[in-house]
């Protein structure tokens, strides 16, 4: 096998992690949009359950940061020149 294709096969499989990382983010996304919803549509002061949904949308954004980051560093280094 020659470095080319060891390196392409090392791209694909980091970019099929990306892809599946992407998915999880997109759906972390989505939940934190219907969290942001559920809180902007309590009436009133806000009760230990909007802080509860306010604490679980600041533990989702830590997630999601942390995602992000490992997606980041699943990323290859750029080839070595030819």
């Amino acid at each position: 096998m020659s470095a080319l294709s060891e390196y392409a096969e090392r791209v694909t499989a980091h970019l099929n992690t990306i892809g599946s990382g992407i998915t999880g983010v997109a759906g972390d996304i989505a939940a934190l949009k219907a969290l942001i919803e559920e809180i902007q549509n309590t009436p009133g002061s806000i009760t230990p359950e909007d802080q509860a949904i306010l604490d679980q949308m600041e533990a989702l954004t830590v997630t999601l940061a942390d995602q992000l980051t490992a997606l980041d560093a699943e990323n290859p280094p750029p080839a070595p020149p030819a």
